[in-house]
């Protein structure tokens, strides 16, 4: 997979800063034909499992690295695993599954045992 979009919303993926640097450059040139321009200062960029430092720069202006972001619901973090993601959603389906236990504990009069993880 090479690049995913979403609205306003664009990740360009790259194995090299090369790659990166090519698909900005083509990106903004794109854009400029149709009036749309990269915003610098909303642009974030993260390295996933890399030792490099060298910035990232769109007009002349420097790209905020971060270490994590959340892409259509996911997040990615420059480590490159799933535990921040995996985390997140079961924080996330922690309280409506509770509520939902109560719910068929009150109306089945059942006793279902719940152990969180």
């Amino acid at each position: 997979m090479e690049d995913l979009d979403d609205a306003d919303d664009l990740a360009l993926l790259s194995h090299r800063v090369q790659d990166m640097r090519d698909k900005t450059q083509a990106l903004k040139e794109q854009g400029a034909k149709v009036g749309l321009k990269i915003n610098a200062t909303k642009t974030k960029m993260t390295r996933i499992c890399t030792k490099r430092s060298d910035g990232a720069f769109i007009e002349g202006e420097q790209v905020e690295e971060v270490d994590e972001f959340t892409f259509l619901g996911s997040i990615v973090s420059k480590k490159g695993g799933t535990d921040e993601d995996i985390q997140a959603r079961i924080g996330k389906a922690r309280q409506p599954f509770a509520m939902l236990m109560l719910s068929v504990t009150l109306i089945c009069d059942v006793d279902l045992k719940y152990h969180p993880l």
